[in-house]
């Protein structure tokens, strides 16, 4: 629930940071991104939003995050939103993207960095080998999510890249 709601207030501050005669639309659609930007209807960005709030537990990328992350890894972030840093109240009753700035990460790099498990999910669909199966997660502990862009700087690299 809380995951969802920082992805619709991300979602919200990512439709008024392009300029007013380039279209945009952010796009929810869970199939390994949790937004995807597009112009004149065609695919430019996917971003992945994965929010904490718990101190002991690292953010998991599903299979299909994992897959999507690496095959589009030039157009391809991950936003970790650390909500253990957010001081202000109840994170649900955050309305804009800015009350949460200081606890946001863009990653860049992710498909990069999840590359050597690619294989391994690409052999669950082969019946005569042993493999891994099932819903197992990469875990990206939040250290990496950490060293991210912050708000300002992904909206800058969004901006320059579309």
């Amino acid at each position: 629930m809380l995951g969802r709601h920082i992805e619709a207030i991300l979602r919200k501050g990512f439709e008024g940071i392009l300029a007013d005669e380039v279209k945009e639309d952010t796009k929810d659609v869970q199939n390994g991104q949790d937004i995807i930007i597009t112009l004149a209807g065609n695919p430019v960005y996917y971003i992945e939003v994965k929010s904490r709030w718990d101190s002991d537990n690292p953010i998991r990328m599903s299979k299909n995050q994992t897959k999507r992350a690496f095959e589009k890894k030039e157009i391809y972030a991950l936003y970790s939103v650390d909500l253990v840093q957010y001081s202000s109240g109840n994170a649900l009753d955050v309305k804009d993207i800015e009350e949460i700035a200081n606890c946001m990460y863009f990653e860049r790099d992710i498909g990069e960095k999840v590359k050597d498990f690619i294989g391994i999910i690409e052999e669950e669909s082969v019946p005569d080998l042993i493999n891994l199966e099932g819903d197992f997660r990469t875990r990206v502990p939040m250290g990496y999510g950490q060293s991210g862009e912050d708000l300002k700087k992904s909206k800058k690299y969004l901006l320059g890249y579309i």
